[in-house]
This record gives C-alpha cells, sequence and structure tokens, in this order.
C-alpha cells in the first residue's frame, strides 16, 4: 500500500484536470505491470512474473475480470423467504435455486445497476437474482390462464390427398439405367475431348532438329531447320517419337523402328504425329512402343495399298 501511494496517488493527486476512472485504471495497470510484477521478492527472491511462468501451465489460475468485478462488489447478508424471494432496496428479488429457500445468503449487487443483484451461499456462486414483478407470479399466472375461455377453432374438412402411384421395382430400375446412361455419355464425352486433345497436342509439337557430333555451339538447330528444311527421315522420325512419348528410346527398341520402317517406310511426319496422337488421346502406355508402331503399320497399309 505505501508503495501504491507513493508511486501512484501522490501523482495522480497533482493531475489538471482530475483523471476519469478509466484513466486511473489505465495507470493503475502500468504500475502493476512495469513496476511490481518486475521487482524481486524478499521471500521468494523471485519476481512476481518469473514465479508465476514457473508453474507449469495447468497449475496456473487465471480469473477473469467478470469474476473480478463480482468480487469487488460491495456485499450484504439476507434471509430468502419460503417463496424464494429476498428483499434489498424496496424491491423483491427471485433467488435461482430451490436449496436457497429459507437460508442466509449472501448478495452482492452493482451500485451503478439496482437491477443486477447476484447470489451466495457457503462461498459459493449460485447465480443472478431476477427482479420479481407481481404480475409475473407463477401462481397468479396459472390461475388467471385457467379463467380464460379457449376460443373455439373451426375445423376445416379434411382435404384429399393427390395420388401418387406405386413406384415399382421396374420403375426404380429404369431410373437406375437412365443415371448409368446419362453418367455413360458424360465419360464418352470426357475421352473424346482428352484424345482430341492429345491428337492435336501432338500436331502441334514443334520439331527440334538435335545437334549434330562437332557443330560450333554458337549455331542454332533450330534456325537451320527453319532455313533448310531437311526429309523427314528415320533419325528425324526417332526424335519426333522420343518427344512425344516423352521419353528416351532404348537400343532394342530404335532396332525395331528400323525394321518397321525399312519394310512399311517411309512414314510422313503428318501420318506419324496423327497416329501417336491419336494411340495417346485413347490412352495407350507411352511404354509399348511397339503398339504406335503397329498403328504407324497399319497407317501405312492404308495410305498404300500395295504394301
Amino acid at each position: 500500500m505505501r508503495s501504491l501511494y507513493e508511486r501512484l496517488e501522490t501523482e495522480l493527486v497533482l493531475k489538471k484536470p482530475p483523471l476519469t476512472l478509466d484513466e486511473a485504471n489505465d495507470y493503475l495497470a502500468a504500475l502493476i505491470s512495469r513496476d511490481y510484477h518486475r521487482r524481486i521478492h524478499s521471500e521468494t527472491t523471485q519476481t512476481p512474473e518469473e514465479r508465476f511462468f514457473q508453474f507449469p501451465a495447468h497449475y496456473r489460475r487465471f480469473v477473469f475480470p467478470e469474476t473480478l468485478s463480482l468480487i469487488f462488489l460491495p456485499c450484504k447478508r439476507t434471509k430468502v423467504s419460503k417463496t424464494g424471494l429476498i428483499q434489498f432496496n424496496k424491491e423483491k428479488y427471485l433467488v435461482p435455486e430451490i436449496k436457497l429457500y429459507k437460508q442466509w445468503v449472501e448478495i452482492r449487487y452493482d451500485l451503478l445497476d439496482p437491477r443486477k443483484v447476484y447470489v451466495w451461499w457457503r462461498d459459493r456462486y449460485y447465480g443472478e437474482a431476477f427482479l420479481y414483478v407481481p404480475e409475473n407470479d407463477y401462481l397468479k399466472r396459472q390461475a388467471y390462464l385457467s379463467r380464460l375461455q379457449p376460443c373455439p377453432q373451426e375445423q376445416s374438412p379434411p382435404q384429399p390427398s393427390p395420388y401418387v402411384p406405386p413406384y415399382t421395382r421396374l420403375e426404380r430400375q429404369l431410373a437406375e439405367y437412365r443415371q448409368q446412361l446419362a453418367e455413360r455419355d458424360v465419360n464418352e464425352a470426357l475421352t473424346k475431348t482428352w484424345a482430341k486433345k492429345e491428337q492435336v497436342k501432338a500436331e502441334l509439337t514443334p520439331w527440334v532438329r538435335p545437334p549434330e557430333a562437332g557443330a560450333p555451339a554458337g549455331t542454332c538447330p533450330q534456325s537451320e531447320a527453319k532455313s533448310e528444311p531437311a526429309e523427314f527421315g528415320l533419325d528425324r522420325c526417332t526424335h519426333l517419337l522420343s518427344v512425344l512419348l516423352k521419353r528416351s528410346l532404348d537400343a532394342r527398341e530404335r532396332l525395331s523402328l528400323d525394321t518397321v520402317w525399312r519394310h512399311y517406310g517411309p512414314f510422313t511426319e503428318k501420318m506419324v504425329r496423327q497416329t501417336v496422337g491419336r494411340l495417346l488421346g485413347e490412352g495407350h502406355p507411352v511404354s509399348d512402343l511397339m503398339g504406335y508402331l503397329e498403328a504407324l503399320r497399319l497407317a501405312a497399309g492404308e495410305t498404300n495399298p500395295d504394301l
């Protein structure tokens, strides 16, 4: 208390004009958090802040502001009547628990709001006591309701329920079949769209001429290919398949491609792009090169029936 008087009250008295309650509380909170909580205690040889955070989290006790406000309210003892009412400030209040009837209780009240009355009994909080109004008495209200004459209600004739045809097993099967057809149509549309996308992607994939051995580092193979269009041969076909399938061809696959090229080729670049793009759209695995070569052989046979 001496520290509070020396460090707070003596300075607040000198403030002109006088501070409001909120401003005084701000000064008090600053003094407690910045000075008291950081001063070493003579018994614990620790600051209150260090002492508090030294305990585990589940052992720390936090007090809510609402609880503190109830604790510091003015207090008074009074007795609850057999009907559960208490007298305070020439008003009657109804206690929230039936076990408090005919008991001496402790009430706390707010000076700024006389309607707020809080009830304690044996150091336990039981809630708020509500202002009692005679017109809201339960027994009187029940007697008043019993004297009321019920209003006669006109009963309307029952409306005939609309006819609902029975939903047979055959109709359920028909509904499931229609749903299956709709889902299949959607799946087919998605498959066709994916195939068209892969085919167009294969046709539009640019061909980049691989750099030749011993070529200077500053040369650009793509610019040379644009200026001098080379013939679509076996090397270009091998490179195009590697680009479309997004993987390199091993020696066995190159030998198979060479065999198909010598017996059924040469193939045009457009035919290779269209055939490989169609298979990619159908979801053909890129690891099965023989399937792509067989499709190229069939496409070459359709183009040249003499093969």
